[in-house]
């Protein structure tokens, strides 16, 4: 990979390992709501899906998009508490910071990022945008790069998604897929990150070539 200045996480499903709790959530909805349950029966062939070929099949309406992902929010702060970084994912970072400037982009609230990174002692994210729309990621990280004066070719996305992929190449990022979060490989289709990470350790390998 070229020389990377920046490196940006996404959070839910990169940083900290959030997803069972988020289909706990969604379920608990669902259940109310008439949409489709996310179980042991459909879960993995979900995560080869694109989120909005999820939405599509799980039957939610995009219009109550907004409304679902606030609910969700204020939810998952209900049990910040309980939730924690991935293996390895603090040494990462902290590493990272000491060669690179390091940013977060996320659907997830400015508040809950700032109180699960106080509960864990993470002080590596220099920039942070939070708040964003389940599709707005691009645009946001463009805010992030003007913020940190730094171009998009030099800075790297790493996210858990397609959509973190999709905002990366719109953007015209350099992106890193970690394989532990909502998505499989599968998922990708004919879209290509440059390269994939098994683990949080693999970051600082693929940014080091």
């Amino acid at each position: 990979m070229v020389k990377t200045q920046m490196v940006i996480f996404d959070f839910d499903g990169t940083v900290i390992d959030s997803l069972d709790e988020e289909l706990r959530i969604f379920n608990e909805i669902a259940s109310k709501s008439g949409y489709t349950l996310i179980d042991s029966s459909n879960k993995e062939t979900l995560r080869t899906k694109s989120l909005r070929a999820v939405i599509s099949e799980v039957g939610i309406p995009m219009y109550r998009i907004p409304f679902l992902l606030m609910r969700g929010r204020r939810e998952v702060a209900k049990s910040l508490g309980e939730l924690r970084p991935f293996d390895g994912m603090k040494k990462v970072l902290r590493e990272l910071r000491t060669k690179y400037t390091v940013g977060l982009a996320t659907s997830n609230s400015l508040s809950n990022v700032q109180k699960f990174c106080r509960t864990h002692d993470i002080k590596e994210f220099q920039y942070v945008e939070a708040g964003i729309g389940l599709f707005g990621k691009a645009r946001k990280l463009r805010r992030l790069l003007n913020r940190a004066n730094i171009v998009a070719r030099d800075a790297t996305y790493v996210g858990d998604e397609l959509r973190d992929i999709e905002a990366a190449c719109a953007v015209g990022m350099r992106s890193i897929f970690v394989t532990w979060g909502a998505n499989t490989t599968a998922a990708l289709g004919s879209i290509r990150p440059d390269a994939i990470a098994e683990k949080p350790e693999d970051i600082i390998r693929i940014l080091s070539r």
